[in-house]
């Protein structure tokens, strides 16, 4: 069973004695029950909050009399009925009827329609006919009296309203033109500078570097070290000027910060793999002086060949390799490997709005005009508004345009670096051709750069090659199977573990580290802490009964450099205080001092880069605090938090969202609005933080947020399925009180029968 995927359930009811309904038809209840790998029950209302097929809880069967079952009556009373698996569905099981009555025949038929097209009201109209013809059938063969009449009605109904909801679920939506219209105001441009300025600044010994290559390449050295283009007609004087400390060619055709400002074409490459004169000379100018080169190898392997001579004159040779099979870098014989990687400051999630919905980039536009079942699978309608573009080559709009039929395909044409970020955190999938015209390379870096800007990367086809930064993608072989993605992917908290999920890993295994950057550079300008800074959880309580699972949350943090300052404050210390770790430290305030004092003296104590406010009864995932500090390493904010939008009420053991609210999260809080939760609170300690009040008593965290936000602090509202509120059956345990918060609560919708963390804390 395939979660998101739709069914056609079939089935054969028949009571087994007469009883006081004689010969007549009659309605059974049915549940149809989906468990997940542990065989858990699954609540429908995990999708949307509620069920997307109504009259399911249970549904109501038509039933057949104790007759004979001829092939007519079985052509008529076999019930047709439509599901939609759930999240993390493995099983089902179906329930509820009463002994009397047996389950003569069921089976399950996955169903692979496009429903947002023509194709789904076709299918609606097949429907109608078919159990207008199983009525007749059975009104043939039993000749049903009055009383079979809700059972011949629902035999009818219940299809035919299944299938309207179906269409309404699958109505397309999504627009590009807000986007496109803001690309010109250069926004994601001045970010970048700014998270680059911040990040450099952070740089505990400068290099100056001379760089020759691509733009992407420039945007992953630049928040590392003082970066300068060396131009071809230039550079002698350059180097003479600049006091350069180490130069990087990367093996890119022509170097530039755009397609036309192109510099130094062909300089270093050609098809025997002699060095041309052009880039001879830049190598006679560095050894003049004794700043060395390294040729820093990207792309295919394929290019090696042409790189040979240049290679033999660099000091190091460095290769990018993505781990796939038969990637030969051995021509140009490497002194260091290095993983292919992106730059998560550079890609950033940090963006200035909250990211669109149901938007879909292929940045591979290109592909189009060489291959026809990619052309034909673009074309074909789908939930997300499409945008096509090209991350390498030109092309021109208007041939691309009489290609494709589908209406509501955007085409964007050339554009800078800058607007290819803002595109890519605009998305919320990039979809990208297994067989492409570029090599595997470049498409494990458009994936890369993809998970780094928020979007999640889907791979049409199989992969030529194994390279694991592809293997780790959603995969999708028809049109049908996107459309089932694209809706799994409209729901938050489904969309959001999947992203987090490759976002860690990432972050875990390709971005650079100290070990890269000394090998690129020559040495590492970072500081030891800059891949593994400390992070300082700080915890203040009133409930020493909360104590274990205040240690359990903070022990079960994947994040290991960290320690914890964990304050009661009710005046003392509890005796029967278990054994702490050396990272662990315990303090005691008095009841009076408030949460703002007992922040601010926790800080103090604290010794990491960040601190991160972690409250005593509210649930955290795993990796909260290593997400946090991927967070900050990726918008270079001052404070980053997360809010609330998921509530765990113990009274009835529910999980209620607020979708309003998670629509709003992943972006930088704009100085005018915007909130995070108390619960979530973290900042960076290199940041001129202001304390908290020692005045307010119920409102410090809250008022804490307006005031940085208000001085223009750089606040970034992160994820929303880290954290799920907890509240306890005792409001009078809480210091707020949700009952008085009646936005909020208006705001509440259930979504499941039990702690939402359970599933999302499941890989």
């Amino acid at each position: 069973m395939l979660p998101g995927r739709i069914y056609e359930l079939r089935l054969l009811l028949q009571r087994s004695r007469l009883g006081h309904k004689g010969q007549e038809m009659s309605r059974a209840p049915v549940y149809a029950v989906f468990r997940d790998r542990q065989g858990r029950r699954l609540d429908p209302r995990l999708i949307q909050g509620t069920p997307v097929i109504g009259g399911q809880d249970p549904m109501s069967v038509e039933t057949l009399p104790p007759c004979k079952l001829t092939e007519q009556v079985l052509a008529g009373g076999e019930a047709s009925r439509f599901l939609l698996a759930p999240p993390g569905a493995t099983d089902l099981v179906l329930e509820g009827w009463a002994n009397s009555t047996v389950l003569r025949r069921a089976s399950l038929h996955p169903l692979s329609i496009l429903w947002s097209g023509p194709e789904g009201k076709k299918f609606a109209e097949q429907v109608d006919r078919i159990t207008a013809l199983r009525r007749g059938l059975l009104e043939q063969a039993l000749k049903p009296g009055e009383s079979s009449r809700a059972a011949l009605e629902v035999l009818e109904e219940a299809p035919r309203q299944q299938i309207a909801d179906l269409l309404r679920y699958f109505q397309p939506g999504g627009n590009w033109e807000p986007v496109i219209e803001s690309l010109g105001n250069g926004a994601e441009r001045d970010d970048f500078r700014l998270r680059t300025d911040r990040l450099r600044a952070q740089v505990e010994t400068p290099l100056r570097l001379g760089f020759i290559g691509s733009e992407r390449g420039y945007e992953r050295l630049a928040g590392i070290s003082e970066i300068f283009w060396l131009r071809e007609n230039e550079v002698e004087a350059q180097i003479d000027l600049l006091s350069l400390e180490t130069i990087v060619i990367e093996t890119v055709p022509a170097s530039g910060l755009s397609k036309e400002d192109a510099d130094w074409s062909l300089a270093f490459s050609t098809l025997d793999g002699s060095l041309p004169e052009r880039g001879a000379r830049l190598f006679d100018a560095a050894k003049a002086v004794g700043i060395p080169v390294h040729l820093w190898a990207t792309g295919a392997a394929e290019i090696a060949p042409l790189w040979q001579e240049t290679a033999r004159q660099a000091n190091r040779v460095l290769a990018e390799v993505t781990g796939q099979k038969g990637e030969d870098w051995s021509p140009i014989s490497p002194d260091v490997l290095l993983p292919s990687t992106t730059e998560p400051t550079a890609c950033s999630v940090a963006r200035q709005t909250p990211p669109p919905a149901d938007l879909m980039l292929i940045p591979t536009a290109s592909d189009i005009f060489q291959y026809p079942d990619f052309a034909e699978f673009v074309d074909t309608p789908g939930l997300y508004a499409p945008l096509l573009t090209e991350f390498r080559y030109r092309f021109t709009p208007l041939s691309l345009r009489e290609r494709l039929s589908r209406a509501d395909s955007q085409i964007y044409g050339d554009h800078t670096r800058s607007e290819e970020r803002a595109l890519l955190a605009s998305a919320r999938i990039v979809l990208l051709p297994a067989c492409s015209l570029r090599p595997d390379a470049e498409l494990v870096q458009m994936a890369l750069d993809a998970i780094a800007s928020g979007a999640i990367p889907v791979l049409w086809g199989t992969p030529r090659t194994m390279a694991p930064q592809l293997e780790m993608l959603d995969r999708v072989l028809s049109p049908a199977d996107l459309m089932e993605l694209q809706a799994t992917y409209r729901i938050t908290w489904v969309r959001e573990r999947r992203w987090r999920e490759l976002y860690r890993h990432v972050m875990r295994e390709y971005v650079w580290t100290a070990a890269h950057r000394e090998a690129l550079l020559g040495r590492d300008p970072c500081g030891p802490e800059t891949d593994k800074p400390r992070t300082s959880v700080i915890l203040v309580t009133k409930r020493p009964r909360l104590l274990h699972k205040c240690l359990e949350t903070f022990r079960s943090q994947s994040w290991d450099n960290k320690e914890l300052i964990l304050i009661f404050n009710t005046g003392e210390i509890p005796e029967d205080l278990p054994e702490l770790a050396p990272n662990e430290r315990v303090f005691a305030l008095p009841e009076a001092a408030n949460i703002g004092e007992c922040l601010n003296r926790g800080i103090a104590q604290s010794t990491g880069r960040y601190w991160c406010k972690l409250d005593d009864d509210d649930f955290y995932g795993r990796t909260y605090l290593e997400e946090a500090v991927y967070y900050y390493r990726s918008t270079q904010a001052d404070v980053v938090g997360r809010q609330s939008v998921y509530f765990y009420f113990s009274g009835n053991g529910v999980t209620y969202s607020r979708e309003e609210v998670a629509q709003r999260c992943g972006c930088i809080l704009a100085k005018e609005h915007g909130h995070i939760a108390g619960a979530t609170l973290s900042a960076d300690t290199a940041s001129y933080i202001v304390p908290f009040s020692h005045k307010d008593r119920n409102s410090a965290d809250s008022n804490w947020v307006a005031n940085h936000r208000d001085q223009g602090y750089r606040i970034y509202s992160a994820d929303c399925t880290s954290m799920i509120v907890y509240r306890d059956s005792d409001e009078s345990t809480h210091t707020w009180k949700i009952s008085s918060a009646k936005g909020v609560v208006s705001q509440l919708k259930m979504r499941l029968d039990r702690n939402l963390l359970d599933i999302l804390e499941i890989e």
